[in-house]
């Protein structure tokens, strides 16, 4: 099935920003003092 113009590209973004996510996620695990920065910021 061939894939549409544009949908490699939005796929790819997704993949991305997902990534992006995960590396922010990881940072925070490792870093305490922003994680607390973080539960200040929602409560």
């Amino acid at each position: 099935m061939p894939v549409k113009k544009g949908e490699g590209v939005e796929a790819g973004t997704r993949a991305l920003s997902d990534a992006r996510e995960e590396g922010k996620r990881v940072e925070r695990e490792s870093d305490p003092s922003s994680d607390a920065r973080e539960e200040g910021k929602r409560s």
